[in-house]
């Protein structure tokens, strides 16, 4: 039987692309552990990766086999973010380079690097149903691609409802069998086992995506959070049958 959901939520409904802008730790209540502050990293991120795409500065191709790098721009949260002028634009100029960018891929459907800035660019704007197309697209030309798989299965999480029930969960399985130190991948099974009310396993889970992360980065701490709740639901779990026997009377 499954424990109670609780969901991540972020602090505004708009794209707020400056520095400041924040997500709720509320979502480490529920254990859901996997969205915890990703948007504080992923805006920033997002419109650097739309500068470079549309030539303001160079970037390396994506590659469309397992050999693509095991994580994309957006993937591994930095210590910071920075970005200049390019961190002050407005959502009007994301949408209209949004738009210009679909635009493009309709002509070259075989750009791994345009639908891979396109998903990321959906998914910061909450439009995860587009989202959820452009990584299928994405994951077409990159079957082999842990962190794809995982960005794919965070987004169709995220279009449902935020439930990680079905094919998410079907691709996080394949994301870690790909890398199993994806750690979104880790993550959303940590969070899936927690709902569950599988304690033992969302541990094991999380401690295996904090070693896959910089120690002192945001994501880090915010797993760490996870983790010390998953720890004490499994403290609390054993402690209550010992408590209700005869001799706990005594």
């Amino acid at each position: 039987m499954r424990g109670s959901k609780r969901k991540a939520r972020t602090s505004s409904g708009t794209v707020d692309v400056t520095p400041a802008a924040s997500a709720s730790a509320e979502g480490l209540n529920g254990g859901v552990g996997w969205r915890v502050m990703l948007l504080i990293f992923a805006i920033p991120a997002v419109v650097v990766a739309l500068f470079l795409y549309f030539g303001f500065s160079t970037s390396p191709p994506v590659q469309k086999s397992a050999q693509m790098p095991a994580q994309m721009p957006a993937q591994r949260p930095a210590q910071g973010q920075g970005g200049g002028d390019q961190a002050h634009i407005g959502d009007a100029e994301v949408e209209q380079m949004a738009a210009r960018l679909a635009a493009r891929l309709e002509r070259e459907p075989d750009d791994a690097n345009g639908w891979s800035t396109l998903a990321r660019t959906y998914y910061v704007m909450k439009r995860f149903s587009q989202a959820v197309a452009a990584y299928e697209r994405l994951a077409a030309l990159a079957p082999m691609n842990a962190s794809v798989l995982a960005d794919y299965a965070d987004a169709l999480a995220m279009a449902q409802g935020q439930r990680l029930e079905g094919k998410p969960m079907e691709l996080v399985r394949k994301a870690l069998e790909l890398d199993p130190a994806q750690w979104k991948a880790l993550s959303m099974a940590a969070t899936d086992a927690f709902q569950s009310g599988d304690f033992a396993v969302a541990i094991g889970y999380w401690e295996r995506a904090l070693a896959a992360l910089p120690p002192d980065s945001e994501m880090s701490r915010a797993i760490r959070g996870s983790l010390e709740q998953a720890r004490q639901a499994s403290a609390a779990r054993s402690v209550a049958p010992a408590a209700a026997s005869p001799g706990a009377a005594k």
